[in-house]
């Protein structure tokens, strides 16, 4: 899983036109984070997905603390901090399976010799496809334009 996270695109924007706002459901009112007329203006936008995929990794790096002592999620913030954050996702991928919601039954067996039946984890999906959706984010990012050069977001090493 490691590295899906190290490959996803998730951490650059995507421009966002104010034309759009209304189908996000957004109030072109609130003060959006502008990507400078230089760069094409627009509003910085991050596919959620990727943000879903941080999140997940946040969780999996907590669950082996000793090999991620030095990320800096861990190294460079109080423990109330990392906790907040880990709320943070879970609720965050909470919200998107239920949202979601997959209704693909799993079946259970019954097998000779067992108390209980075993659950059968092989069920079909309906995905979308996910290295389609990495190429379009890849075509769209705003290249060279993360947070450090967003006015008011100085860059940081």
């Amino acid at each position: 899983m490691g590295r899906v996270m190290d490959d996803t695109v998730g951490g650059v924007p995507v421009r966002i036109d104010d034309g759009e706002l209304s189908l996000l459901n957004k109030s072109s009112q609130r003060q959006w984070t502008r990507i400078p007329e230089s760069r094409g203006g627009g509003i910085a936008g991050y596919p959620e997905v990727f943000h879903q995929l941080h999140c997940l990794n946040m969780l999996r790096m907590a669950t082996y603390p000793e090999q991620y002592t030095n990320h800096t999620l861990f190294s460079d913030h109080s423990e109330d901090i990392v906790r907040a954050h880990l709320d943070h996702c879970v609720e965050i991928l909470r919200m998107q399976l239920q949202c979601t919601a997959e209704m693909t039954p799993i079946l259970t067996e019954d097998i000779p010799g067992h108390e209980f039946p075993a659950l059968d984890f092989n069920v079909i999906h309906k995905c979308k496809n996910f290295q389609d959706l990495v190429a379009w984010t890849k075509e769209n990012v705003l290249h060279g334009a993360g947070n450090w050069d967003i006015p008011k977001f100085p860059h940081r090493h």
